[in-house]
């Protein structure tokens, strides 16, 4: 993926695992531009050299988290239902098609969940 590719980014999906996350990315006209695996803890550092856009991840334990400290760098992060996303879920598919799926259902317009805050409910 060449630097101007990557500067048309409109659009992420990212499938959350337990120590990698897999990315795609895609343009204004809907063609792939980013496709990555990236480790846990390079997260945040390789969000950083992204041009900011919305990003679409599947509801799960580490959604919210990963959601703040997106929208903390200034992207617009929107969780999706799992309900939603596993219907595509193929064990022999590889994590980058779940991104793309993560993605169509996101410009779908299908329902989405909002994150949880770290305040104190009393």
């Amino acid at each position: 993926m060449t630097k101007k590719a990557i500067d048309t980014l409109m659009s992420i999906g990212i499938d959350i695992g337990k120590d990698t996350f897999h990315l795609v990315g895609f343009d204004f006209d809907g063609q792939l531009v980013l496709r990555k695996k990236i480790k846990r803890l390079a997260l945040l550092q390789t969000f950083e050299t992204l041009p900011r856009c919305v990003v679409g991840m599947e509801a799960c334990l580490s959604a919210h988290f990963v959601s703040r400290s997106l929208r903390k760098l200034g992207f617009e992060p929107r969780i999706i239902p799992a309900i939603y996303v596993k219907p595509f879920i193929n064990p022999t598919a590889s994590l980058f098609w779940l991104c793309i799926f993560v993605y169509s259902i996101f410009f779908d317009n299908m329902g989405r969940i909002r994150e949880i805050s770290l305040g104190i409910v009393r």
